[in-house]
């Protein structure tokens, strides 16, 4: 299901398969200006722009279950039981969801910001005082403690860790703090961050990863210490896209907006080449396994490659695919698969430009992600329904449809190099682990406060990275 809330006050959600209207929830007085979903999907949380209270809502009838008193800035604890408010006096009440009734409010704080998340075990809440302190609550006994304030101009973010142990805090002045979940200590600082991570490439070696923003911010992390080592920018849009060369030596980037490539210094982080492409949107680049060339590839479907020694162009380009939404190339560089703004992947021949196999997924579904396997025997695909299908690259046969994130939408697939396992992230926050074989799910990875938008594997395939619309880099050990 999707939710939709608009000027004219009403609350619509829709069904995923066919887009049909499943209920319209009125009652609201103005706009609709925040929706919030409970984890497990049952219900609702809405509010608007005057304040009018957080209604909550059956999503399976449509009923209006409850109206709690608060501004727009609500959060569900992890196993959906509550739902915590900031109120018109700017303290914080903890509602059960299952009777409507307070569950605890903590009024010795009448400075919150809005800004509240929960601890990925549900125990502990978390918030920013307008002095830019973190105030972090037990549920169980209401007790709590506080960071110093943050004399940075005031922290507006703050989130967990995946384990608990520390919280993470975004100020204005765009510095990340790490502190003690259980003491509050400042553990570290990190400057030179972007919100909005939106790609993301491990290097060869898998001692780095380059993350690229909404804003045009490229920033290379050493995965060991989480420092950033590198952090360098060209024209401020959006980098969509982000490859290593296969020596470590140099990144690439493509952007959105313009159809920039640039070619980088990996080690100092030098702008070497800017390569014209004269493709409006860049979606996909990619180097080929001789270190020298370079694939890109446009929204619209054209392919052209470039020579990276002298950033001129060598292959002219092919113009056959048509609009896509993901590509990956075979370990070889000979085939080309592609997700469309449709139910389809395609498989291209890439020496000759011809199309040799179509799959399909459900026929009102739109491909969003795909990827080869390690062996390029066989073929992943996320789609908008929140579906992942596991495919036979010879034959075309549909092995596995893996369902666990319905009705969120997958926005990455990415197989481990050994093949047997698959990672996806989606919009509802989590990555799942998939066992390649069997379909069985191995792992749900929680954490996030937004859609995870790209995951990727470290070459030996003990750890695997997660980029998230939270602004985060999420280094998971999956070893086991």
């Amino acid at each position: 299901m999707l939710a939709s809330g608009a000027w004219d006050e009403k609350v619509i959600i829709w069904s995923m398969i066919d887009g049909t209207l499943l209920h319209t929830l009125e009652g609201h007085t103005s706009t609709i200006r925040y929706l919030e979903w409970s984890p497990d999907s049952s219900q609702l949380a809405s509010g608007t722009t005057s304040n009018d209270g957080i209604f909550v809502w059956n999503t399976d009838t449509g009923e209006q279950l409850y109206t709690f008193e608060g501004k727009t800035q609500a959060e569900w604890s992890p196993d959906s039981m509550y739902l915590a408010c900031v109120s018109e006096n700017n303290t914080v009440t903890m509602w059960n969801t299952s009777d409507g009734r307070p569950f605890y409010s903590f009024r010795e704080y009448t400075d919150i910001t809005g800004n509240l998340a929960w601890s990925p075990d549900g125990a502990r809440l978390a918030s920013v005082l307008t002095d830019g302190k973190v105030i972090v609550w037990d549920i169980d006994n209401g007790e709590s403690f506080h960071t110093p304030a943050d004399k940075s101009g005031g922290i507006w973010r703050v989130v967990w860790t995946p384990d608990g142990a520390q919280l993470v805090s975004l100020s204005r002045d765009d510095i990340i703090t790490v502190w003690d979940a259980s003491s509050g200590e400042r553990l570290r600082s990190l400057q030179g961050h972007d919100p909005h991570i939106v790609s993301m490439a491990w290097s060869p070696d898998g001692q780095r990863v380059a993350t690229g923003s909404a804003y045009g911010k490229i920033n290379i992390w050493d995965t060991e210490t989480g420092d950033c080592l590198l952090s360098f920018e060209g024209r401020e849009v959006q980098v969509i896209t982000l490859t290593w060369s296969p020596d470590g030596t140099q990144v690439a980037s493509g952007s959105w907006i313009d159809g920039t490539v640039t070619i980088w210094d990996a080690i100092n982080g030098d702008q070497l080449y800017t390569l014209e492409s004269q493709i409006e949107e860049v979606m996909y680049i990619s180097w080929l396994s001789n270190g020298k060339q370079l694939a890109v590839i446009g929204d619209n479907g054209t392919i052209s490659v470039w020579d990276t020694t002298t950033g001129s162009q060598q292959i002219s380009p092919i113009d056959n695919i048509g609009s896509i939404t993901s590509v990956d190339w075979s370990s070889d560089n000979s085939y080309l698969v592609s997700g469309t703004r449709g139910p389809w992947i395609d498989i291209w021949e890439f020496a000759t430009g011809e199309r040799i196999l179509e799959l399909e997924f459900s026929p009102m579904d739109i491909v969003l992600s795909v990827a080869w396997s390690p062996t390029d025997e066989f073929l992943a695909g996320g789609s908008a329904y929140g579906i992942v299908n596991l495919w036979d690259a010879q034959s075309g046969e549909k092995l596995q449809t893996l369902s666990e994130h319905y009705p969120n939408v997958v926005l990455s697939v990415s197989w481990s190099p050994d093949g047997t396992r698959l990672a996806s992230g989606a919009s509802d926050k989590t990555v799942i682990i998939w066992n390649t074989a069997t379909g069985d799910r191995l792992k749900t990875l929680t954490g996030h406060t937004q859609s995870v938008l790209d995951v990727s594997w470290s070459p030996d395939g003990t750890r695997l990275a997660s980029g998230s619309y939270d602004g985060t880099v999420v280094i998971w050990d999956v070893s086991e």
